[in-house]
Formats: C-alpha cells, sequence, structure tokens
C-alpha cells in the first residue's frame, strides 16, 4: 500500500521564535514532514527539514475552517534543527523544547485550507501523536507562541573591540569614568527580573490553559451525570403529578446544582 501524500500552502510558519512565510509547500507523507526553510544567517540560503514521527512528541491541531498545527519536538530534533539553520542565540532565533519561553517551544503551521480529505491524511500520519483541539484554545496557543524581538545594547554579533590607550605628546588619556557603568546596573538589574517573571508567567500559561479546558470538562461531565439520575423524579407532566418528588423547575435546578457541588466534594 503507497504512504499517503499531502501538500500543505501555508500563510506562515513559525521554527520556535523564527516565524516567516514559506515560498513552498509543506511535505508530508511516509511519516515525515519535510519543511524549506531560509537559514537564519542567510536567508537566500534554504534548509530543507526532515522531520520524522519519531522525533515527535505531540501534534495539537484544529483541523476546520481557520486550520492550526503545532508541532512539539524532542529535544534531540530541536537541536538538529537549530544546527541546520544556524540558530545560535536563545535571545533571537532558537527552537528549544525544555525552553523557558512558550515562542522557543514548538513549530506552528498556519495553513491556508484543509479539506477533510486532508484533514483525514493528517489523521492517519501523525495516529496517537495527534490531539485535535478547538479553534479558541488552538488561537490561544498560537498567541502564547508569538515571538517577542529582544532588542540587546550594541551589536552582540560583533566581536567586543579591545580598548586601547593613546598618548598625545606624551600625555596619557584619563581612564574612563565608571560611573555609567554603575548607573546602568539598577536597570539591568530590573530587567532581569522582569525577564525571569515573563519567563515564568509563559511557562505557566500553556498548563493554565488546558487545565481550564480539563475543569470545564469535569463539570459538564459531573452535570449530565447528576441530570440523567435526577430526571427520573422530575417530569413535568400534567397526567399524573403525584407520581413525581419533584414538582417545578426551579426546584430542579436548584436540587441539581446542590447535588453537583456535593458530587464535586465528595472525590475530590
Amino acid at each position: 500500500m503507497m504512504a499517503e501524500k499531502l501538500s500543505l500552502s501555508c500563510k506562515s510558519l513559525r521554527i520556535g521564535s523564527y516565524e516567516f512565510s514559506p515560498k513552498f509547500k509543506i511535505g508530508i507523507t511516509g511519516g515525515k514532514v519535510r519543511l524549506m526553510v531560509p537559514s537564519v544567517k542567510d536567508q537566500t540560503k534554504l534548509v530543507t527539514l526532515d522531520i520524522e514521527t519519531t522525533d515527535i512528541i505531540r501534534v495539537l491541531a484544529n483541523l476546520g475552517d481557520k486550520p492550526l498545527i503545532f508541532l512539539l519536538l524532542k529535544a534531540d530534533a530541536c537541536k538538529n534543527i537549530r544546527e541546520a539553520l544556524k540558530m545560535k542565540k536563545k535571545k533571537h532565533y532558537f527552537l528549544d523544547v525544555k525552553s523557558r519561553k512558550e515562542c522557543q517551544k514548538r513549530i506552528c503551521l498556519v495553513p491556508n485550507f484543509i479539506s477533510p480529505e486532508n484533514a483525514q491524511v493528517l489523521r492517519s500520519t501523525f495516529d496517537n501523536l495527534l490531539q485535535e483541539i478547538d479553534l479558541d484554545m488552538a488561537q490561544q496557543i498560537y498567541e502564547l507562541s508569538e515571538p517577542k524581538l529582544e532588542l540587546s545594547n550594541g551589536n552582540d554579533s560583533s566581536p567586543e573591540k579591545p580598548e586601547t590607550t593613546v598618548s598625545l605628546n606624551g600625555v596619557k588619556p584619563l581612564p574612563k569614568m565608571e560611573k555609567n557603568e554603575n548607573y546602568l546596573e539598577p536597570k539591568l538589574d530590573a530587567l532581569a527580573i522582569r525577564n525571569q517573571m515573563e519567563d515564568q508567567l509563559n511557562k505557566n500559561e500553556l498548563q493554565k490553559l488546558i487545565y481550564k479546558k480539563e475543569i470545564k470538562k469535569f463539570n459538564f461531565a459531573i452535570a449530565e451525570i447528576v441530570k440523567k439520575y435526577l430526571s427520573r423524579y422530575y417530569k413535568p407532566r400534567k397526567m399524573d403529578p403525584k407520581i413525581y418528588k419533584i414538582t417545578s423547575r426551579a426546584e430542579y435546578s436548584n436540587l441539581a446544582k446542590l447535588f453537583s457541588h456535593k458530587f464535586r466534594e465528595e472525590i475530590s
């Protein structure tokens, strides 16, 4: 049996914090995802990335009218991609599943369109790795993954130039005053604290989002169980109301809330 092939045209592609509009389609075939990505060091040079399903931890995807696909890769796969794309600085473009920054943890695909047939190919390709999510959650993950540009003082890529001392008429210049460095220290400390706080918030944001979704599912399941058993005693029929214990909708609603709260307390 021949492997199913799929080509997706994408509006946008994020490799960690490296975002661009791809000129070539994303190829998915034979348990492999192929990306054509401009090198970070030289944008004119294209690098072919082949991602095996064995390199993937999980795929989160919304395959509806506004599709979004997120690939979470193993640490070794992230390292191989960094080396291929010349990603060398964490403060700039970077991909690392273990990063504290949400924008560096995953690959984000924004397809123009996914047909029902294409969606089925994705399901069969990724199989148990795929977790389908609703549009609201997909958009929130996409916003969390938005690359954040960090500005640095000066050019990090240029090597530091050693200071040279030039004497004029035999008079040695005075050394530079150190007050500027002391003046910058409080600012640098404040910046470090702010970055640390942002990192912690980014780290917990996705977990909070998933937790909220799970809580909503849990509460809904409890409500359905309570209604299933409570409805036996409440049916607003005019023929013989005496056989039912609950006679009004308000009483039914209050009892449902009471039993739901008690149910949650008992199993928590």
